[in-house]
């Protein structure tokens, strides 16, 4: 494996023991930001090479769709005024805080108005 450390190539190999298993680097480990116990290591296969990378730990996967959902919504409500009023109405409320506001709306109440006469 070719490897650059301050502007200089080198290359590093392992053994492999009798149970298939490497150590990998501690040089190629610090590159790939991998924590034990934490990322795990994907191999793929790529024009006959097998490329090493770092699978992104939970805590990075949920602030991808944490990023995601902010930019969808912030792309919502640039685009779409109904949205952009509710969501700034309701913004803050728990998913029953929410419900029961709901319930509340005028045509909530003309529609239990019309079906059964309250």
């Amino acid at each position: 494996m070719k490897f650059t450390k301050n502007g200089t190539s080198m290359n590093i190999a392992v053994s492999i023991n009798s149970s298939g298993q490497a150590t990998i680097p501690k040089v190629v480990r610090d590159y790939l930001r991998v924590v034990p116990g934490q990322n795990r290591l994907v191999f793929e296969m790529v024009d006959g090479r097998v490329v090493l990378g770092r699978e992104p730990s939970r805590a990075e996967m949920l602030d991808a769709s944490i990023n995601r959902i902010r930019k969808n919504l912030k792309e919502e409500r640039k685009n779409n005024p109904d949205f952009a009023y509710n969501y700034e109405k309701y913004r803050g409320l728990s998913y029953r805080e929410f419900m029961d506001a709901y319930q509340d709306t005028e045509a909530d109440k003309s529609e239990l108005k019309e079906k059964y006469g309250i």
